[in-house]
């Protein structure tokens, strides 16, 4: 019985220690990434309130210390002031390229590579979740509904070190981009995708101690 409790106090320390949540952005009058980390938020000229950050085109903060991430959860509740066209949710490549996760007239888009089919309305909040796993594969999510899936072997979605929302790139503009307001960002990995911090390591290596002692005056008992 101690054996079980204490590797499964163990197991509970462990599966904290590599959850997901590496940054949650609320912006309700604060920039703080409620998840800890070294993830961090630029404001490229919005303005935060109370209740959300407010973006005029091309002013979508910028999430930074992120390293590099192939295997992510990214979730963002937001509303654009224009849908027509193309207007960029997101871009992988610091501005460089005209790839990335887009609105196209309504509809959730990854160029160049996919449209799905179900719209939103302009000024309407809607949440978009972009989930890519170890397979490659990169899923979009519109209001909690499929729009797509595709193998993106080529790395199109990997994040590096930085990742602009809102924010359009300097290939064809940049004027690909729309004003609006975003409720919240977040963004996950897997378990075992987090490093743990050293205080929690040292904990996880307790537990573990603790778990091999227990074994082993469990076996002296049999034996004896």
């Amino acid at each position: 019985m101690l054996f079980a409790a204490v590797a499964a106090s163990a197991l509970m320390i462990s599966n904290a220690a590599s959850a997901g949540l590496i940054a949650d952005f609320q912006l309700n009058n604060s920039f703080v990434n409620n998840a800890g980390g070294g993830v961090g938020i630029t404001n490229n000229g919005g303005l935060l309130t109370a209740a959300a950050l407010t973006f005029g085109a091309n002013q979508g903060p910028t999430l930074t210390g992120l390293g590099s991430l192939s295997v992510y959860t990214l979730e963002t509740r937001f509303a654009f002031d224009e849908i027509s066209g193309y207007r960029k949710i997101a871009d992988f490549q610091n501005r460089t390229n005209d790839q990335g996760l887009y609105i196209l007239n309504g509809a959730l888009n990854y160029y160049p590579v996919i449209t799905g089919s179900d719209t939103i309305a302009p000024s309407t909040y809607f949440t978009v979740t972009l989930v890519r796993d170890a397979s490659n594969m990169l899923t979009g999510y519109l209001n909690g509904m499929q729009q797509w899936s595709f193998l993106d072997s080529s790395g199109l979605a990997v994040i590096n070190g930085s990742l602009d929302l809102f924010r359009d790139d300097f290939q064809v503009g940049p004027h690909e981009s729309s004003g609006g307001v975003v409720d919240y960002i977040q963004l996950s990995v897997p378990d075992g995708g987090a490093v743990p911090e050293p205080a929690t390591w040292a904990l996880m290596i307790t537990g573990f101690g603790l778990a091999g002692v227990a074994l082993r005056r469990r076996r002296v008992a049999i034996a004896a």
